[in-house]
Parts: structure tokens; C-alpha cells; sequence
């Protein structure tokens, strides 16, 4: 583990940060396991504080933490990438970011065929961008995909700014980190951005994890609009607009603001990938059900959601499916409840973080 972190120290050593972000600078960075946390020479043991891979703040300053299963067979490239991206997210922290993802409002985002057909058309249009190497193609094509996406957002609403802000936040992250590797090597960067179109040309997988694939539609937004010379350059914690609307505005796209969507033809004749969104759908609710057919105890109160694993989370109606674990603030407590999961939550009417019950120990 000592090994492999001072292979990253020298690896950061060699990357220009301000080329990625004007301004970026890197803090310092932990490795650890279950057992030890390993931090500029100094080996403690692991707490309540570390906690997946991000940025946290550890005695008044945010470093960038990842966890370490095999250290022998990690990619150090790879790996002093990732942590670049949780350096982002400390610089964004430290400069007073605000385009947050509310992820409990993500999680009732509307399932239905249309938006998806229209996100996944959006998907495709976005990777070809990214392909295509004659300038003129590639800018038609990305005129064609900011109407395919402003068509989808005057039909879907405003839950699509929480997309924008996850594309702001996490795929600025994962565009750093990307952009790092890159200056360490041309050919894992390549191949980098290669799985990254793949997932954007796919419906399978991950496609109806939101969150999780705007890490993958603003890390290549952001290599489209810096390929096609388009500056999205910003003060971060000045600016408060997420990154789409925000580049509707810049000069670089003169007339794209006007852009709408009305010449889009969205893949409704799709029959795949009807089927899957309906499986999708149904499988949904299945969990739910399946869940529900044990015994379990009920916990009634008064609670409000303030913590939780957000890769590992599922909503169904009025209810969310907390995978791993929640945190539950109930109604004149002053320290939380942490709950391991599965625990199923039942918000309260018009709510997306009030409950008035929990469901657990399901056996």
C-alpha cells in the first residue's frame, strides 16, 4: 500500500492541473482499507470518516480518499485519475460549489417510455460528437444533439436540472480525472473514452441509473465542447448555472441558445428498448414486493432522510429501497439513526425526504 501510494505522488507530480481547470490545484490524497489509512507517510487505523471514494474533510482540510482492495494489481494511471476526480470535487468544495444533485428528488424521475427513448437518442447523438473527426460534422451533429436534448427538457420538465447538476458536479470530476490521464498516458485515455461512448451507445447496464451515467454523458460533453474549441471555462463557486444551460449562453455557440427541438425524431419505433424500459419498470417494483413478502419490523415516527449510499438506492412510488444502509433524523433527536439495509422508507405525501415510517430486518 505504501508502494502504490508513493507511485501516485510521483504520477500527480507529473500532471499539469491548471491545463484541466484554470485555477485546480491538488490537496492531498488517502489510500485505506478496513484495517489502515495511509496519508503522507502516516499509517492510523481506518474510522467512521472513510467512507467510499471522495473528498472529505479530515481536521479542517478536504483531501481526496479511495479505497484500496488488492494494492498489487491496481492500475496506478487509472487509479491517480480517479483520485484526481475526487481532488475536483475537494476544489469544488473549497471554492463554495452549489450545483449539487438533490439526489432524493433524482430518484423520481419519470419512467416512462418516451423520456427514456429521447434520452437514449440523446445518448447516441452526444458519443457520435465525440467520434467524429471532421469539424464541420462534428458541429452539426452536436447542434443536432443540443435539440434532441432541449426537446427532451420542454417534455420532461425541470427534474432534468438534477441531471444537469449531477453532469455538472460528477462529470466535470470524471472530465479531470480523465483529462489527468490523458498527460499519463494517450493509449488508457483512449481507451477511456472508448468503454465511456460504448455506455452512452447502450441501453443495457447502467442506462436507467441516472446519476450514474451523467458521470459519463459530462465527462464526454466536456471533451466534445473542448475539441470543438467551445469555452465552458468558469469561476467554480461563482457560477451558478449547471453546465448545459450554462454553455447555451456563451458566444462560442452563437444562435444554439435558439435552438429547439422540434426537428428531433425520437426512437419510439424502438421495440428492444420499449421492452426494456418496461422490465425495467416491473423490476422496479418487483424488489419491492419481494421485500415486502418477508416479516420485517415497522418503525413508525417522525424522520427526516439525511443520509445515505447514493449508488445504492431505489425508489417505487412513495416508497425508496435503501440498499446498503440510511441515516434517519427522527423528530427531536439530535443524533441520527443509522440503519443498515435493506430498510425500505415511506415518504410522506408531496415529500421527498420526510417519512413517516421504516421498514427493516427483513427476514
Amino acid at each position: 500500500m505504501e508502494q502504490l501510494y508513493n507511485k501516485i505522488k510521483e504520477n500527480l507530480q507529473k500532471i499539469d492541473f491548471c491545463a484541466i481547470w484554470q485555477d485546480f490545484k491538488p490537496v492531498r490524497f488517502a489510500l485505506y482499507n478496513d484495517e489502515n489509512v495511509y496519508l503522507d507517510g502516516e499509517i492510523f487505523k481506518t474510522d467512521g470518516r472513510f467512507l467510499g471514494n471522495t473528498a472529505i474533510d479530515f481536521n479542517g482540510e478536504r483531501i481526496a480518499i479511495w479505497k484500496v482492495f488488492k494494492p498489487c494489481e491496481e492500475d496506478t494511471d487509472i487509479i491517480t485519475a480517479n483520485i484526481v476526480h475526487e481532488m475536483f470535487h475537494a476544489f469544488q468544495y473549497n471554492n463554495g460549489e452549489t450545483r449539487f444533485t438533490n439526489d432524493l428528488v433524482l430518484l423520481d424521475y419519470p419512467s416512462d417510455v418516451k423520456n427514456y427513448c429521447l434520452r437514449f437518442e440523446e445518448n447516441v447523438l452526444l458519443a457520435n460528437v465525440y467520434m467524429l473527426e471532421d469539424d464541420s460534422q462534428k458541429r452539426d451533429a452536436f447542434v443536432k444533439f443540443i435539440k434532441t436534448r432541449k426537446y427532451r427538457i420542454e417534455q420532461t420538465g425541470d427534474i432534468t436540472l438534477q441531471e444537469f447538476c449531477a453532469e455538472t458536479v460528477e462529470g466535470m470530476a470524471e472530465y479531470a480525472g480523465s483529462c489527468a490521464l490523458k498527460q499519463l498516458s494517450e493509449d488508457k485515455f483512449n481507451a477511456r473514452m472508448a468503454e465511456y461512448t460504448d455506455i452512452l451507445n447502450s441501453y443495457s447496464g447502467i442506462f436507467f441509473d441516472i446519476r450514474k451515467m451523467c458521470y459519463y454523458s459530462g465527462t464526454i460533453l466536456c471533451m466534445v465542447l473542448r475539441n470543438l474549441g467551445i469555452g465552458f471555462w468558469h469561476k467554480t463557486g461563482e457560477e451558478k448555472t449547471p453546465l448545459f444551460p450554462f454553455i447555451l449562453k456563451n458566444p462560442d455557440i452563437a444562435g444554439l441558445d435558439m435552438v429547439t427541438g422540434k426537428e428531433t425524431n425520437a426512437l419510439f419505433e424502438n421495440e428492444n428498448l420499449h421492452n426494456v424500459v418496461f422490465k425495467y419498470i416491473n423490476g422496479k417494483k418487483e424488489q419491492f414486493l419481494d421485500l415486502e413478502s418477508m416479516d420485517y419490523e415497522t418503525v413508525t415516527g417522525d424522520f427526516i432522510i439525511c443520509g445515505y449510499d447514493p449508488m445504492n438506492m431505489l425508489r417505487y412510488e412513495d416508497k425508496i429501497l435503501f440498499k446498503r444502509f440510511v441515516m434517519l433524523m427522527e423528530n427531536g433527536k439530535e443524533k441520527p439513526l443509522f440503519i443498515n439495509g435493506p430498510v425500505i422508507v415511506k415518504l410522506k405525501e408531496n415529500s421527498y425526504n420526510k417519512s413517516g415510517l421504516y421498514m427493516k430486518n427483513f427476514r
